[in-house]
């Protein structure tokens, strides 16, 4: 049976925090080391060496700021509802897809349904997934993402599949509830999850994530309602 996440699972502002911490820590922990690296460099005239640590340097800043962004939006998600508006789900996942992703073989499934939501965030929410699965790539093996859906009762399920480090059960159970960020062999366990938990929950979702048969990789799946509308004060439909 797939592990299931709920709104409940991903409160807490102590949680948060934990997470956001240990996210950080690993990219200033390489920037501190590339730069007294580059340090000897410079002073030994080694220009190629420094100028691909320089790469490794800005990568990590990279990491921070999707970091930081994901640390806004989770802060917005408690102030901010969602700005609902009708588009085809797969120009959400291209437009998630920036430059730096471009290398990576991504296939997206086609006639994917339009949906009502926050674009915005739907788009962080893709972005997040893939991100994730790039971090989890397994070792000298291509990896591969796959991205579907299809209709299920109420609404939509879609999916993202990859082949990279597999991930235990208990694990992905663990994940789901924010509650592994000790344990750095446990995959996905960083902001990005937290708040794509975060995003599809406060559309009426539900996240699953669930070990692939083969022992390679993991499935992320979640759920969109087919029928969101945007609520008054009220609480009646607008």
């Amino acid at each position: 049976m797939p592990i299931t996440n709920d709104v409940a699972q991903t409160s807490g502002i102590e949680r948060y925090f934990m997470h956001l911490a240990h996210d950080l820590k690993l990219p200033l922990q390489s920037v501190k080391s590339m730069l007294y690296i580059l340090e000897l460099e410079i002073l030994e005239g080694k220009k190629s060496e420094a100028i691909l640590d320089i790469r490794e340097v800005s990568n990590s800043i990279g990491r921070m700021e999707n970091i930081v962004n994901n640390m806004m939006e989770y802060a917005r998600m408690s102030l901010i509802p969602n700005e609902l508006s009708s588009f085809v789900m797969r120009d959400a996942v291209e437009a998630a897809i920036d430059d730096d992703l471009l290398g990576y073989e991504i296939t997206i499934g086609e006639s994917m349904p339009v949906v009502r939501a926050d674009r915005r965030r739907i788009e962080l929410l893709w972005r997040n997934l893939i991100v994730l699965s790039i971090r989890a790539a397994y070792g000298e093996r291509p990896l591969r993402i796959e991205i579907g859906w299809k209709i299920v009762e109420g609404g939509y399920e879609f999916y993202l599949k990859d082949n990279g480090i597999p991930i235990e059960r208990i694990c992905a159970e663990r994940v789901l509830q924010g509650s592994c960020m000790s344990d750095v062999t446990c995959r996905n366990n960083n902001i990005g999850m937290l708040v794509s938990c975060q995003i599809v929950s406060s559309h009426g979702g539900r996240m699953i994530l669930e070990p692939n048969c083969n022992r390679e990789g993991v499935t992320t799946r979640f759920f969109l309602p087919a029928n969101l509308y945007q609520l008054d004060e009220s609480g009646n439909s607008i």
